[in-house]
């Protein structure tokens, strides 16, 4: 609610300002039209001469068009035909639709602002309906545009020749030319400044614009300073910057302009509030009273003479000074010749070296393209063979670990075989003794028969469980082995049949001996089959080593970025390959390790098998 009513006294303050503005616009545009035509009798009978309420009078007075054809005609004579200038119009019919004095009424208004367009006032988008219908805003913007050519139709060149002064350095004439009317009296305001300054101690800003920068009348106190120096002083110019209030000051320097006969169209308070078109009004006033620039004196005309003489000299010189220089211009444009085609022909060399180069950069990318194919495949091939060589090394330790644990249940059942072989040969040491006894008994040693008959069941019920024990045990020995021979692919070992149980323990041991050799063979092949692939490793190591070692040594210098990454490229394969080089050799350390681990097992099984022999051998001789 507080900002929306903020808003509505900005809007209310604005409006009335703007109010203020053209209120005081209405009153000096009056003023000045009163005086421009105070001798039209036309206008006096007609009554719109004197305006005497301008508030109301001058924007009634200009619907009918007579006003502002004749305000054209007074600001450029004979602009507009008296006889199209129809003072027998009714005022009254203007609103009357189709009627002959509105029609004529809107004629006189089309005639006036097409003079008003031809004479370069902007009367954009306002057409005759516009003032009929009493517009104040397009009225007022006309009659500005009016008294506005009016009051600056002499700021030109033409009527102030000696405006050529305000030409800066290296501008031309028709500068001033093309310049708008404004545009001339802001650089002559600006001109008399730095006039001013240059005899001033205190700086003074140039105006930039007729409005906030005139507030304080400065500007304006060392303008009339300038223009009318000896006028100003009288009037008391020098104690208008002595007053404090700024609308007092203003007031004090409007007297001192009305004491110069240049008091018009603006006042204290329009210079207060800083309204531009009255300002520039006012300062256009001044100009026209006072432009304080003269043409050349005969003194300074003859001056300038002097200086063209010097002048003149100095050409003269300059033009031999021009001949010198053109004839070293001459020599030189040759030696520039020569540098051009010392240039064109060491451009054409550049090119050649260039392309030679491009070529070689292509050249050397395509060979570092196709190295670096190879290193890759190289690469993916040590990879994949790794790979094989670890699954390789995982079966065999899978196998080595399988024949350990066989061996050792081979040990354990040799040494079980061991126990039970010592068993039966006691209890066939026992057997000889009974028969012994019973030899004894018969040749009436020994025991009474009945005796001897118990103790020959017991020894009979004692032969069928040893007997019983032999046969399960060669089941199970015979089971165990062809179970070996299934799971390691083996040959399977036949069995002969026989019914001595001496027979069947042989066998078995023939058996077991004959898995030992299937193992050595086994392990014999796994590790050719591992020197096999441990050799085509080492040989694709070698190959690519030679490979990297031969791409190193070809090419540019390392300094070229793409080949210094692909030598860095090629030293981490390298460095990579000597890791798995250190690898394998450290993984056949460890086969070398197991396969001697696997040798004395072999070797110790072998003379165990051997021992078993020979004390079977020991046995039968016995």
């Amino acid at each position: 609610m507080d900002n929306q009513e903020s808003r509505e006294d900005c809007d209310t303050e604005s409006k009335r300002l703007e109010s203020d503005q053209i209120r005081s616009e209405v009153s000096a545009f009056s003023e000045h039209l009163n005086n421009l035509l105070k001798k039209d009798e036309d206008l006096r009978k007609l009554g719109y001469i004197p305006i005497n309420h301008p508030e109301v009078e001058l924007f009634t007075n200009s619907m009918d068009g007579i006003l502002l054809c004749k305000l054209v005609n007074a600001v450029c004579p004979g602009k507009i035909k008296e006889k199209e200038i129809k003072l027998s119009v009714d005022k009254s019919r203007i609103k009357v639709p189709g009627s002959k004095d509105a029609w004529e009424i809107a004629t006189m208004i089309d005639t006036a602002i097409s003079a008003a367009k031809s004479m370069g006032c902007v009367v954009v988008n306002i057409g005759s309906s516009d003032i009929m219908e009493g517009n104040r805003t397009l009225i007022l913007a006309v009659i500005w545009q009016l008294v506005r050519a009016h009051i600056m139709k002499s700021i030109n060149l033409t009527s102030h020749p000696e405006l050529i002064r305000l030409l800066k350095p290296n501008e031309k004439i028709d500068k001033l030319l093309k310049m708008r009317e404004e545009d001339i009296i802001k650089r002559w305001f600006n001109y008399h400044l730095q006039k001013a300054q240059s005899s001033d101690e205190n700086y003074i800003e140039p105006v930039q614009n007729f409005g906030k920068d005139l507030k304080d009348c400065t500007k304006w106190v060392a303008l009339l300073k300038q223009v009318a120096p000896l006028e100003s002083e009288e009037a008391g110019i020098d104690d208008v910057l002595e007053v404090a209030d700024p609308h007092e000051r203003a007031e004090a320097f409007l007297r001192v302009a009305e004491t110069l006969n240049c008091r018009k169209f603006t006042t204290a308070s329009d210079i207060v509030k800083g309204y531009e078109r009255l300002n520039l009004a006012f300062t256009a006033t001044i100009f026209n009273e006072y432009v304080g620039i003269t043409l050349p004196s005969e003194a300074e005309l003859l001056r300038l003479s002097e200086d063209l003489e010097e002048l003149r000299v100095k050409n003269t010189k300059c033009s031999e000074m021009l001949s010198l220089v053109q004839q070293q211009t001459s020599s030189l444009e040759k030696e520039k010749e020569k540098l051009l085609a010392s240039i064109k022909l060491f451009e054409a060399r550049h090119k050649e070296s260039e392309e030679a180069i491009i070529n070689k950069e292509n050249d050397i990318t395509f060979l570092s393209n196709s190295r670096y194919k190879e290193i890759k495949e190289l690469k993916e091939a040590l990879s994949e063979t790794t790979l094989k060589l670890e699954e390789s090394m995982k079966a065999y330790e899978k196998v080595s670990l399988a024949h350990a644990e066989e061996k050792r249940e081979l040990s354990q059942k040799e040494a079980k075989n061991k126990n039970r072989i010592s068993t039966l040969e006691g209890q066939n040491f026992d057997i000889e003794a009974s028969i012994n006894n019973l030899i004894d008994i018969a040749e009436g040693k020994g025991s009474t028969i009945e005796e001897m008959k118990h103790e020959l069941e017991e020894k009979n019920v004692e032969l069928e469980n040893k007997h019983q024990l032999v046969s399960d045990y060669y089941q199970h020995a015979k089971d165990v082995l062809e179970k070996f021979s299934r799971d390691f692919s083996f040959e399977s070992f036949s069995f002969d049949k026989t019914s001595s149980e001496k027979e069947l323990l042989d066998n078995l041991l023939e058996g077991n001996q004959f898995v030992i050799e299937q193992c050595e063979d086994l392990l014999l092949r796994k590790k050719r089959e591992y020197n096999r692939i441990h050799e085509e490793q080492l040989q694709k190591l070698n190959e690519l080593s030679a490979s990297v070692a031969q791409f190193l040594g070809e090419g540019p210098s390392a300094a070229e970025d793409p080949m210094a990454q692909a030598k860095k490229l090629l030293e981490l394969l390298t460095e990579k390959s000597r890791k798995c080089q250190a690898q394998l050799d450290l993984r056949l350390s460890t086969i070398e390790k197991k396969n001697k681990l696997n040798e004395v097992v072999s070797q110790k099984i072998v003379d165990l098998a051997q021992n078993k022999n020979k004390k079977k051998k020991w046995k039968k001789v016995k």
